[in-house]
């Protein structure tokens, strides 16, 4: 209840909710423990010298509270941000608005998007709803289920007319505070933009060498499309014959690893396959809209198209379906970079002698890189 409650944006009622869970439900003595002690979350921080908290819980805190303590970001914040994209359907929209759901002050603007052209990008300043306003949403039960409250508080939309649907993108201001942000993948100028104005000391970790070894094949992109053409059976069939590993370990796209927990966009903090033979499969790109959000939010070339270009990254020049502009390239990359990156981690090839065979036409740092044709499709 309580993740639902955060994700829908209604995190102001978790406190009351587990009150309410802790009076009607029996407990042993470690759970309801557990529980008061998270109800007193802000008392502690605003009474500790050290505090270890996760990026999602550290955006959440006020500024006059933070301010207080020295903040050293362990691994990029950024990525945290950037993943507040989502959608509502026009129905969704049109219903909020019969209940009076949505603020008068707001209600022109989201009419305005109803009528918008097909691909039309807004940007505002994010509003920010007073708890009268969020409880009135939630009041209207049929709403709940609705990402209503996180786009009201959204700070970039795309209009996508054949899908009756605006997307759009949260964006998360980082506390303006003594800070530090230790990272061996951090991109500058992402945080430069997004940040203007904060001063934030950055420390780039030098990249440790793997203990293991990084064999990438790019002679195809097997990004979803390309793996749709080809069929993912007919690709794991032909892999499966030529890999040495015993182990069968794999990372992909959800859809193609419905019985795993571990796959694109969910792969983070999992040891499952450390010291362990992994196979990571396709490039994931984004949806466009994704790019197109955050790129308008930063003020990038937000108009760009993604097509296939010879392009270039810090260590190699190579054909890939990407933009123009450098900015929205530099956005792009960041994203499958960091999604590449994490998949290829969980066999922790810094520690253990393993192997991880990567198929993605995104070159990778520390690569073995292997152009020879290894589907066969002819």
């Amino acid at each position: 209840m309580a993740m639902y409650l955060y994700k829908m944006g209604f995190g102001y009622k978790v406190k009351s909710v587990i009150r309410d869970y802790i009076s009607n439900t029996k407990l042993d003595d470690i759970q309801e423990r557990r529980l008061r002690e998270y109800l007193k979350s802000k008392e502690r921080l605003e009474d500790s010298r050290c505090v270890v908290t996760t990026h999602a819980m550290f955006l959440s805190f006020q500024s006059e509270i933070i301010s207080r303590y020295e903040v050293v970001i362990d691994e990029d914040i950024l990525m945290s941000i950037f993943k507040n994209t989502s959608t509502i359907s026009f129905g969704d929209i049109e219903l909020a608005l019969e209940k009076e759901a949505i603020p008068k002050e707001e209600r022109g603007f989201v009419k305005r998007l109803l009528n918008a052209s097909d691909s039309r990008i807004e940007v505002k300043k994010p509003l920010e709803l007073r708890i009268s306003q969020l409880d009135k949403i939630y009041e209207k039960e049929m709403l709940r289920n609705v990402p209503l409250v996180n786009f009201l508080q959204a700070a970039s939309y795309q209009v996508d007319v054949s899908k009756k649907q605006v997307n759009f993108f949260n964006a998360r201001r980082i506390p303006d505070v003594k800070m530090t942000i230790v990272s061996a993948t951090l991109n500058e100028e992402l945080y430069k933009n997004y940040c203007k104005g904060q001063k934030i000391c950055f420390m780039k970790v030098p990249v440790a060498k793997y203990k293991g070894k990084l064999l990438q094949y790019t002679a195809h992109s097997l990004s979803r499309s390309n793996l749709e053409d080809i069929g993912y059976k007919k690709i794991k069939e032909k892999l499966d014959k030529f890999i040495e590993s015993k182990e069968k370990n794999i990372i992909t796209f959800k859809k193609y690893k419905e019985d795993s927990e571990i796959y694109y966009g969910k792969s983070e903090g999992y040891n499952e396959y450390k010291g362990k033979d992994l196979i990571v499969i396709g490039t994931p790109h984004n949806v466009p809209f994704v790019y197109h959000l955050i790129g308008a939010y930063l003020r990038y070339d937000a108009e760009d198209t993604l097509c296939l270009r010879m392009t270039e990254n810090d260590t190699y020049s190579f054909k890939f379906m990407t933009f123009k502009d450098d900015k929205m390239r530099n956005l792009q990359f960041y994203f499958i970079e960091s999604e590449l990156e994490q998949a290829i981690g969980r066999a922790r090839l810094l520690r253990y002698d393993c192997r991880v065979y990567l198929f993605s036409n995104y070159p990778c740092r520390q690569a073995d890189i292997i152009e020879d044709e290894y589907l066969d499709l002819a």
